[in-house]
């Protein structure tokens, strides 16, 4: 890893965006799957098992069909329905091989959001099928803008669904082909993450995005076409394009866990030997809450990867305990940045030697990151240097989709306001410092910094202490704003526990000043997690609202 006084990591040949190796489109591997080994198992979803050879075979159609409706239309997007059903995987696949980015759409996102998204991604184009039939009724009346339904369902549309006149309706001819679109210039998917204005912000991952990340990963991890990949990741997150493409680009299979076995997937990692696994810390925090981490639970794993959130150490000790045999890794990454640009290898030597949270690490192949202070500028990256992580390299994207606004505040020149192989430094809004044989570790977000009586408190260092004090992962702090209460109050949340609220908060006095001890202490039996997996922090403001009000 090479260390530049203002960066860590290698702007070397890789770094290039028009580079070889990262051209092209990120389907060409599993097109060549398709051809040499067509009957190799790529894909289990609601509990049908579908080989290259047939999920090729029930996406090309698709594909055909878009290809043709390019021909006299430009499409700049297209909305897919992301339920994890057989035919969203499916629909992925054939706007990839058009060449033409996907849109997914939550199928729980509410109904205003999700036609803001379609809207702002303005998307021609939506596919859709019998399993998202009360999406559709309830959606497509509220799209003014005509659009293509692109239907891959059975022929009886027009029985049992009503489509409003000004859409046009295309059935997909299940026996026509599909080209795939070679081009690396055009964005892979458009996803949509939380904003601070309340509108969802668009970000184009571009195919050679991908296929930077892919290739990095198979260097580190070596995945084989025996593996067997975990797929519990919501298609609109970006970490599910780590399953789908990791594990397609090797001929490897991917296990899609069932939505009602996603918060206790210990019976399914063994009923089908999974070999990969990824998700975030929440998952397994739950998993550890139900008694699910016991000792060889798990003893076909190879790989244990974690990314999402900040993941404690003792959480990464007990997984060890259920899998032995798997190598653990922990991940990290903004959006922005594709799926994940840093990594750290975890072992018992490193838990011993680090407090309670594993640390992000450093970045991956052709990857860059460095440190800019509270003005924006860049600072040596030394052992101790603390600050704002940014992050360049070739999976960084070019900024958010028709805003320029929200891209200039966010996409900055390097150091000295230079601009190496012409890309953009983002800046990551996460406060870490440098350890130099560790790498980078996470301290926090920089807007959870909030004011508490006068005094700067920071959230994740409240976390910290409950994680330490009550021996348990699920844990959460919140910070009640005026509209509630007449000041600003620190409420906790935690999961089961021994701990009355009163010892609780004796035991953070051993550890934080009398104005950082929690106020309100929650215990949560049913943690809440949003679509990407995390901890819904959104909920227990709700929970805080309406237990006052």
């Amino acid at each position: 890893m090479k260390h530049n006084r203002f960066f860590i990591g290698d702007f070397n040949s890789d770094f290039c965006q028009n580079n070889d190796t990262h051209s092209g489109n990120i389907l060409t591997p599993f097109l060549k799957i398709v051809k040499n080994k067509p009957k190799s198992l790529a894909l289990w979803a609601n509990d049908l098992a579908l080989s290259y050879g047939e999920l090729w075979a029930a996406s090309a159609p698709i594909a055909s069909c878009l290809n043709e409706i390019v021909q006299y239309q430009k499409i700049e997007s297209i909305g897919i329905i992301a339920n994890r059903s057989i035919s969203s995987f499916v629909s992925i696949i054939a706007s990839l091989a058009a060449g033409i980015p996907y849109v997914p759409i939550h199928f729980k996102y509410p109904l205003k959001r999700q036609i803001s998204i379609l809207e702002r991604a303005e998307c021609s184009v939506l596919v859709l099928d019998e399993t998202n039939a009360s999406v559709m009724e309830k959606l497509l009346p509220k799209i003014t803008k005509s659009v293509f339904i692109l239907w891959i369902g059975s022929e009886n549309i027009d029985k049992n669904f009503k489509i409003p006149h000004w859409h046009r309706l295309v059935s997909v001819n299940a026996t026509a082909g599909g080209k795939p679109e070679t081009s690396n210039n055009r964005a892979a998917c458009l996803l949509f993450t939380s904003g601070s204005t309340g509108e969802p912000k668009g970000i184009r991952i571009k195919h050679s995005n991908i296929i930077s990340y892919v290739n990095s990963i198979q260097k580190i991890y070596k995945p084989n076409e025996t593996d067997r990949f975990s797929q519990i990741f919501d298609q609109t997150f970006d970490l599910s394009l780590h399953d789908m493409f990791v594990a397609w680009s090797t001929g490897a299979s991917l296990f899609c866990i069932p939505d009602n076995e996603r918060h206790a997937p210990g019976r399914f990692i063994k009923k089908h030997s999974l070999t990969f696994w990824f998700s975030t810390p929440s998952t397994i925090a739950l998993m550890q809450s139900a008694k699910l981490l016991k000792v060889n639970s798990f003893s076909t794993l190879r790989f244990s990867l974690f990314c999402g959130e900040p993941l404690s150490s003792k959480l990464a000790e007990n997984w060890m305990v259920a899998a032995p045999k798997s190598r653990l890794h922990n991940l990290y990454g903004p959006t922005e940045a594709t799926i994940a640009i840093t990594q750290t290898k975890i072992t018992k030597k490193l838990l011993n030697n680090v407090d309670t949270t594993v640390p992000i690490g450093f970045p991956l192949s052709g990857q860059v990151a460095g440190l800019c202070n509270s003005r924006g500028n860049f600072i040596m990256v030394q052992h101790g240097s603390q600050g704002e992580l940014v992050v360049a390299g070739n999976q960084v994207t070019e900024g958010y989709w028709r805003d320029k606004q929200s891209t200039k505040s966010k996409f900055i020149s390097g150091p000295n306001g230079e601009e190496t192989n012409n890309t953009k430094w983002y800046k990551t809004g996460d406060r870490v410092v440098f350890d130099r044989e560790y790498g980078f570790l996470f301290l926090g977000r920089l807007d959870d910094q909030v004011k508490i009586m006068g005094h700067r408190v920071e959230i994740s260092e409240i976390e910290t202490v409950l994680r330490k004090v009550t021996k348990i992962p699920t844990v959460a702090v919140i910070v009640t704003p005026q509209k509630i209460l007449r000041s600003p109050a620190i409420v906790a949340f935690v999961g089961k526990s021994k701990l009355s609220p009163a010892e609780l908060k004796n035991l953070c006095r051993q550890f934080l000043p009398w104005y950082m001890i929690p106020q309100r202490v929650v215990e949560v039996n049913e943690w809440p997690l949003n679509s990407s997996n995390k901890t819904d922090k959104k909920a227990l403001f709700k929970f805080v609202e309406e237990s006052i009000g």
